[in-house]
């Protein structure tokens, strides 16, 4: 199989034992023991960057001019942005009952792969609607939202892809 050139295999390494962190053979599981909270870490850092994406998609909207006015006058773009609003508090709310039930002890993985789920499907879905307020701006390399953009898509990648959040979420539900 090709191997990608940023792509790393570590072969026949060895450790000395006072660098070994926890249980050797036991790497899975000690990870496993961390997930819930990852996910939940993942999860504020996406509701968060898409709270500031729609933030300064509005202070666009407001001052760019097109067809005689402000885009924020069109109807449209209220609309968009009421439901990007609703969309962003909707799954804050989510994310801090989560972060509560964590503090407690009580973060089920079923419960942190919701959040992460559903965080970044909105993440995403915010900056995405950036990009198109912004135009063809939007997709030029060299403006912030265009990065945004690129920096969001990965979230849905990390700590476990938005298929397996769905597989872990559907697993319970099936039980």
């Amino acid at each position: 199989m090709p191997v990608h050139p940023l792509e790393q295999f570590l072969d026949n390494v060895r450790v000395p034992a006072s660098d070994v962190i926890g249980e050797v053979g036991r790497a899975w599981p000690a990870m496993m023991t961390h997930l819930a909270q990852e996910r939940l870490a993942s999860a504020v850092c996406n509701v968060a960057h898409a709270r500031l994406v729609l933030d300064e998609a509005v202070a666009y909207v407001r001052s760019r001019e097109a067809f005689g006015s402000t885009i924020a006058a069109l109807q449209r773009t209220r609309f968009l942005l009421a439901d990007l609003t609703t969309e962003v508090a909707t799954v804050q709310a989510f994310l801090d009952a989560c972060i509560a039930a964590h503090v407690e002890g009580e973060l089920s993985a079923v419960e942190a792969a919701m959040v992460k789920l559903k965080s970044s499907e909105v993440q995403s879905t915010v900056v995405d609607a950036a990009v198109q307020m912004h135009g063809g701006l939007g997709y030029m390399r060299e403006s912030k939202v265009a990065q945004d953009w690129m920096d969001a898509r990965v979230t849905r990648l990390w700590a476990g892809t938005s298929e397996i959040m769905r597989e872990v979420i559907g697993r319970s539900v099936t039980r």
